[in-house]
């Protein structure tokens, strides 16, 4: 074997023994708390959904049950002879064909104003005097409330219905679960947004009815990484119901080692669907001179050594990025 040959192979054999030291030294786990909301005005940070607050908007009045096109009606008139009875689906322009009574419009009407509306008809064909129409909601395929997102499901609505009761029946909320809902309302243009909290007193209050076509969406939290100088780099669980700040993560990893430049940390953020660069200064937030940074779901928080914090300085943000993305998948 030539001496070119044996270098070549001694050098890989350098590079990966480097690579695995990598691994092995970021394959720790993180978990951190959350004692509050910090405020910040710097860009892309602490985004937060703003809570529907407003009593009208989250506590409506109680809405009737409404005909929908695909409802199947059994249609019954008593206190004539022979008693008359029909079962009719509703069309999808809303109408259904009775066998007596001809074409009658009946969606967005409720069960008792569409029994009024029949005995009308009848009364004006003349085919039934004081007719008293009873109707029977056999089918209502349309009725139902969608849970999209970490719980999937659909639950049917045909009576009053709360937001747990609809999130409970397609099996509650998971750990990695935010406890902030969206609710998606027919005909209202600004979405619902509640936080059932880890709080009994806040879970009840945002409680709210639910009424058939909502769409509740309920978001995922995900994981962080915290990488580079600290004691115990590794992934962090975010949880529902517990933010977790830069600070904190840091400290669940062990804090930082020594010579570690906490003053030139990058937080590594999906915003837009692109990964930006943040730069952070975790020395002075740990001193309480500027706000601490709430992490979301895949920040990356990079803390360099002198050494990496000059490398990191010769290269582009796309390169910095690229190599900070990679060494947090060795994580995944």
């Amino acid at each position: 074997m030539s001496l070119t040959r044996v270098l070549r192979l001694l050098k890989a054999a350098i590079l990966a023994a480097l690579c695995l030291a990598i691994c092995t030294a970021f394959c720790l786990p993180a978990a951190a708390q959350y004692t509050g909301t910090v405020p910040t005005s710097a860009p892309g940070l602490n985004v937060h959904l703003p809570i529907t607050t407003d009593p009208a908007v989250l506590f409506p009045p109680q809405r009737e049950l409404t005909l929908m096109p695909g409802d199947l009606l059994k249609i019954s008139v008593y206190g004539v002879d022979p008693e008359y009875t029909d079962s009719e689906r509703v069309d999808l322009d809303g109408s259904i064909r009775m066998n007596l009574g001809g074409v009658i419009h009946v969606a967005g009407l409720s069960v008792k104003d569409a029994e009024a509306a029949m005995s009308e008809r009848f009364e004006k064909a003349e085919i039934f005097h004081s007719a008293q129409v009873s109707i029977e909601l056999t089918e209502a395929p349309q009725h139902f409330a969608t849970v999209v997102g970490e719980v999937k499901g659909t639950v049917p609505v045909l009576g009053p219905k709360r937001l747990l009761e609809i999130v409970a029946a397609n099996g509650g909320i998971p750990a990695t679960a935010s406890t902030i809902l969206r609710i998606d309302r027919v005909g209202q243009a600004e979405p619902i947004i509640v936080d059932i909290g880890n709080d009994p007193a806040r879970t009840m209050q945002a409680n709210i009815p639910i009424f058939t076509g909502d769409v509740i969406t309920v978001g995922r939290v995900g994981q962080y990484y915290v990488l580079g100088a600290v004691v115990k780099p590794g992934v962090g669980q975010l949880s529902g119901s517990v933010p977790v700040t830069a600070v904190e993560a840091v400290s669940a990893a062990g804090g930082m080692t020594f010579p570690a430049k906490g003053d030139e940390a990058r937080l590594i953020r999906n915003v837009g669907g692109q990964r930006t660069i943040i730069n952070l200064q975790l020395r002075q937030i740990q001193d309480g001179k500027i706000a601490d940074v709430v992490l979301q779901s895949d920040d990356i928080l990079l803390v360099p050594s002198s050494g990496l914090k000059k490398f990191l300085a010769t290269q582009s943000s796309g390169t910095v990025i690229a190599l900070v993305v990679a060494m947090a998948t060795i994580l995944r």
